[in-house]
């Protein structure tokens, strides 16, 4: 991620499940999707500006889409948002 003065931030989170690489949108964007069927806990790592309340929504995977929800947006930085998805059938 670049900062607002153009420095190149490079980091590492630890996360808990499974992280499939989608893509969102009708220009099939690239995003991340971390789901943990264990405790019931999906989350979406996308761009900046993607999250609508309580939009379904299908993040198209190689193997698989999955049909989601979005629940709420948990943290928005530099361009990049996280948001809590519910699984939906």
């Amino acid at each position: 991620m670049r900062d607002e003065d153009g420095y190149l931030r490079i980091g590492v989170e630890r996360l808990l499940g499974n992280v499939i690489p989608v893509n969102v949108g009708s220009m099939r964007t690239p995003a991340l999707f971390n789901a943990d069927p264990s405790k019931n806990r999906y989350h979406l790592i996308a761009p900046h500006g993607y999250f609508e309340a309580e939009k379904p929504d299908t993040l198209f995977g190689s193997n698989k889409d999955y049909q989601v929800r979005h629940e709420k947006l948990l943290s928005r930085e530099g361009r990049t948002e996280i948001i809590l998805l519910s699984l939906l059938g």
